[in-house]
């Protein structure tokens, strides 16, 4: 266990630009058991921003996150489709619909994410709209990851120890580390993240940062039309870690037989408009929606080894939505946190 000081000590070690590793965890050990001054914390947190977070940054505050954590045991293979938000673009919750639609492929998915934090509806209020009871009881997720494929793992309820930062976070009113740190602190440590970001400078820290945290294979997304997840509209940039190797990739929709789409087809509202564009989706209902959340879908699938390529991984999505098979496993989950399978 990391010794901790006096957060004084970590505040006059980050102004002399001398922190080090065992300082870094120690600083979060110290903001996650509430033994940090508030306002030494607010000053620590804008300084990291201003500064520019690093990859060692992130990694150390992960690593203290989880340790924290109420953990689940999830499946070998799962993979979590939780990304930083904060785009500003007011879409559908695309990646809540890809970890249905991936799940109901095979791949267990367990979910990471909170409520709108800077959006009308995150992926825990539109989880609610769908009919899937939110839970911190681990027995109840472990067995659902086992039989469906699927748990939603609600931020809150797994990390208490935010609690300790929470009045900081919301009196400073802009992004901070924590941010970009909630996708890389699954409570379930999955094997596979398909992980988007708000800003293309995000991609490289956030990719370095899964590879030092050991995961077995990745995808850091950005859309250079601003979305946090792969685009229909626009070149999408990718960092892909494989378990030994991290490179990039672009990635064009056409390329694998995807059209352009207007805008307005992506354009999301509160969690029941959200849950009601999912629905359809899952149905069958063919826009630029489907095609968005099918992209996607076939890069987790990737990234999972559920298919050799994008191509293949977008007829293997667009089948799971054509047979039905989705909306089937949407009514089984939600079935399972009722309580009635």
């Amino acid at each position: 266990m990391t010794d901790v000081h006096d957060f004084s000590y970590y505040w006059q070690r980050l102004v002399a630009d001398n922190l080090s590793g065992d300082d870094r965890e120690g600083a979060f050990e110290a903001m996650m058991t509430g033994k940090a001054d508030p306002i030494l914390v607010g000053a620590f947190l804008v300084t990291l921003r201003e500064r520019g977070e690093t990859e060692e940054m992130l990694v150390s505050a992960a690593r203290v996150l989880r340790r924290h954590a109420l953990r689940v045991k999830a499946p070998a293979g799962s993979l979590d489709s939780c990304g930083t938000g904060g785009d500003g673009q007011g879409t559908v919750n695309i990646s809540t619909a890809v970890a249905l639609v991936v799940s109901a492929c095979g791949v267990p998915v367990a979910k990471h994410g909170n409520r709108a934090q800077s959006s009308k509806c995150g992926s825990a209020d539109v989880i609610e709209a769908l009919g899937i009871r939110l839970t911190a009881d681990t027995a109840v997720l472990e067995k659902s990851l086992k039989s469906h494929n699927f748990a939603f793992l609600f931020a809150p309820y797994h990390h208490a120890a935010m609690k300790h930062v929470a009045s900081v976070r919301q009196a400073l009113k802009v992004r901070t580390l924590f941010n970009l740190v909630g996708p890389l602190a699954n409570p379930c440590a999955v094997d596979y993240h398909l992980l988007g970001v708000a800003d293309k400078k995000w991609l490289r820290p956030m990719a370095q940062s899964l590879a030092r945290l050991k995961v077995k294979g990745a995808w850091v997304v950005h859309s250079r039309d601003g979305n946090d997840e792969l685009s229909l509209n626009a070149p999408n940039d990718v960092l892909v870690w494989d378990g030994a190797n991290l490179t990039s990739e672009t990635i064009n929709a056409a390329e694998v037989g995807l059209s352009p789409c207007p805008p307005q087809e992506l354009q999301g509202g509160d969690a029941h408009h959200n849950a009601k564009r999912i629905h359809e989706v899952l149905q069958g209902k063919k826009d630029g929606l489907r095609d968005t959340v099918v992209l996607n879908s076939a890069a987790a699938l990737v990234i999972s080894g559920k298919a050799p390529n994008v191509q293949q991984g977008v007829a293997m999505a667009q089948a799971c939505l054509d047979d039905g098979r989705a909306a089937k496993h949407l009514a089984a989950v939600v079935a399972r946190f009722a309580g009635t399978a």
